[in-house]
């Protein structure tokens, strides 16, 4: 292996471990690091699920929600402190169709910006909604 080979080599590994969350556009704020820096507009329908814990049982009364554009379906990240719309807010438009400025971004599904610990550990691409536009 030649000494620009190896360079190309290690930094291709360099890029290739920069987490996705980063690729994503995400800032570094450390108050709550997963939000990206910039919104879009996307038209879904707000699905209500019927939440099932880590040893596969329905929950009575809790459920998540996702936004599903048709093409993919996001979770919804619900908490205030996470700087968009609560489960209450989003009540009258569950089961629509909506258009929604929100962020779309990648991380741990339950941490609350406001607690230190994780409820659950699922993760993966979520949306957090700032506003229903129609």
């Amino acid at each position: 292996m030649s000494i620009k080979d190896f360079f190309l080599f290690i930094f291709a590994g360099i890029v290739g471990c920069t987490p996705a969350s980063k690729r994503l556009g995400q800032t570094d704020n450390p108050e709550f690091p997963e939000l990206a820096e910039q919104e879009i507009i996307l038209k879904g329908k707000i699905a209500k699920k019927q939440f099932i814990n880590k040893g596969g049982r329905k929950v009575d009364g809790v459920f998540d929600l996702f936004f599903d554009t048709g093409a993919k379906r996001y979770f919804i990240k619900t908490f205030k402190a996470s700087g968009g719309l609560t489960k209450e807010e989003l009540k009258p438009f569950y089961g629509k169709k909506v258009q929604a400025r929100l962020i779309l971004t990648e991380g741990s599904w339950d941490t609350d910006p406001a607690v230190d610990f994780p409820v659950q550990s699922r993760g993966g691409e979520y949306v957090i909604i700032k506003e229903i536009l129609d």
